[in-house]
């Protein structure tokens, strides 16, 4: 939930990235598609769904980028925060862990068995139970190795600073210093994407981003 209200809160003032739009676009059109709906007891949808949305343009809260996603949610009545311009479904724990690291380092096992090592000083924000389509954490500061553990249909995203890495499986680094950030892979494939720039990384290649700059060009090392 922590990362959902992340990327409305970026959407909202214009600074996501492609991936993170699809990524919520997808999950309110799943919740959309997943939702259990009685005609009977609830009306026709299309109907409670247009009465639902109307109520929510007069609050005059949300941005015009919203509008496909209040659509998705008032017709699937997931829960619904218009003072935070947020939807989420009430099934995802809205428990969020920060672990950060002050001399020492540290690690955490996550509830997909993943492992994240935190090098000193660096900060890590993870949920308590991942959402049913997308295994996302975020990296707020320093040095982290990520071993993350295979799933194909739900793969891992990593939010660090300006760029996002996604991996169904493997193991790599992830270095964030202010806005520059860097990925190393050693085992697996792993896609880093900032805005429309996309990197895909093997073993032993890395890539580094660099405010003004983008994406640099993948080093073989």
């Amino acid at each position: 939930m922590h990362y959902l209200e992340h990327l409305v809160e970026k959407e909202e003032k214009g600074t996501n990235t492609e991936a993170e739009s699809r990524l919520l676009e997808s999950f309110f059109s799943d919740e959309y598609q997943r939702a259990e709906w009685d005609a009977e007891e609830m009306g026709k949808k299309a109907a409670v769904s247009a009465q639902i949305y109307t109520e929510i343009k007069k609050q005059g809260h949300f941005a015009k980028s919203w509008t496909s996603y209040i659509k998705y949610a008032a017709a699937a009545l997931v829960a619904l925060t218009i003072g935070a311009g947020i939807l989420l479904n009430s099934k995802i724990n809205p428990k969020a862990i920060t672990l950060s690291t002050a001399g020492n380092i540290d690690s955490v096992k996550l509830v997909d068995g993943s492992m994240v090592y935190l090098a000193a000083h660096s900060s890590l924000q993870y949920p308590e139970h991942f959402a049913h389509n997308a295994r996302a954490v975020n990296l707020l500061k320093g040095n982290a190795f990520f071993k993350v553990t295979k799933d194909y249909k739900q793969p891992f995203v990593i939010t660090s600073g300006a760029i996002t890495t996604q991996v169904p499986e493997g193991s790599f680094y992830i270095a964030l210093d202010n806005d520059r950030a860097s990925v190393k892979v050693i085992t697996g494939r792993v896609k880093v994407a900032w805005g429309k720039q996309v990197a895909f990384l093997k073993k032993n290649e890395s890539v580094v981003f660099r405010p003004g700059l983008g994406l640099g060009k993948v080093q073989t090392q």
